[in-house]
């Protein structure tokens, strides 16, 4: 019994041995392109809070270019966030940024990324402020790319807000950048490096026009949950910052609502038109506007404000484009 069990068992090992080796199966790292996790795993890490006053009138100054960098002052603040961002500039190398809102929730629908995303923003133009006072122009062209592509995704949540606050971020970045050429600290790579990530960039931005349909869609959901309201006037109470409604704005009806979805589609379309062309189609669309529901219109943002944001921007994104060559 002992001669055969061994021969089973040499016999089983010599069958292993012939057979032929699976190949190991190549690992695939987990990863993702939806820069708006990274951001969020950015936002949880930072500490920019509690900043006294003269800290914040500080910070104010150094990003206006009123004051220069005061080291002692703002770099513990950069250094307890270098982590937040550095993980927010690894962010914007992804190429998607979905942040999950919503817009079915209507007026309720929470926006926190909102002042995330400013803070965090400033947070990193700091850091290439300090970088160019300490000499370290690859650490600020690092930064400054990051800071423009960041107000590209931030712009991407769709909601009027976030596109005017990615406005104001891109526009901060685009003065600072301006400064550093004025006063030479850029070197020619540096110049370089900046003007072909920002000539990579829409021509126009953002998508202004995706940005008014967003809108519209939010709007159109919130009047809807108005009119499906047991206590609409106080519900439209909460949205006027507590004023009660005045008699004189009759709830909008379904064809009122139809209105407003019909003006905002023409309002996208005309944000699709060059900036000449799209302020001819926004004064075209004025009877238009002042015809909708007056409770409608008192939701309605100021389209020719929005319009005069996006040329300001695109005006200014060519002079440093312009800059940047020199």
């Amino acid at each position: 019994m002992n001669i055969i069990r061994r021969n089973l068992i040499l016999l089983v090992i010599a069958t292993a041995l012939a057979a032929p080796v699976a190949p190991a199966q190549s690992f695939k790292f987990p990863t993702t392109r939806n820069a708006a996790l990274r951001y969020w795993e950015a936002f949880a890490l930072m500490q920019d809070q509690p900043i006294d006053s003269s800290t914040k009138a500080l910070m104010e100054k150094t990003l206006s270019g009123e004051a220069a960098w005061d080291e002692q002052r703002l770099g513990a603040l950069v250094d307890q966030n270098k982590q937040a961002i550095q993980i927010m500039q690894r962010g914007t190398m992804l190429p998607e940024c979905e942040w999950g809102e919503d817009y079915s929730a209507g007026a309720e629908a929470p926006m926190p990324q909102v002042p995330k995303a400013r803070a965090l923003n400033r947070l990193n133009l700091l850091y290439g402020i300090r970088a160019l006072a300490q000499h370290d122009n690859a650490s600020a062209v690092v930064a400054f790319i990051a800071g423009m592509r960041f107000a590209q995704h931030l712009s991407q949540d769709g909601i009027l807000v976030s596109t005017l606050t990615a406005k104001a971020a891109l526009l901060n970045d685009f003065q600072i950048v301006e400064r550093a050429l004025a006063s030479g600290q850029l070197d020619a790579q540096s110049k370089t490096r900046i003007h072909d990530a920002l000539d990579s960039l829409p021509k126009d931005n953002f998508d202004w026009a995706y940005s008014v349909r967003v809108e519209g869609f939010a709007e159109e959901t919130a009047l809807k949950q108005l009119l499906a309201s047991s206590d609409p006037g106080s519900l439209a109470q909460a949205w006027f910052e507590g004023k009660p409604l005045p008699n004189s704005l009759p709830l909008p009806s379904t064809s009122d609502i139809a209105g407003l979805r019909s003006y905002i589609n023409d309002v996208a379309n005309a944000f699709h038109l060059p900036p000449a062309l799209t302020q001819e189609r926004l004064d075209g669309l004025e009877a238009k506007r002042k015809n909708l529901n007056p409770l409608v219109l008192q939701t309605v943002p100021n389209f020719m404000r929005l319009h005069e944001n996006r040329k300001q921007l695109q005006n200014e994104r060519e002079i440093l484009l312009q800059q940047l060559k020199k």
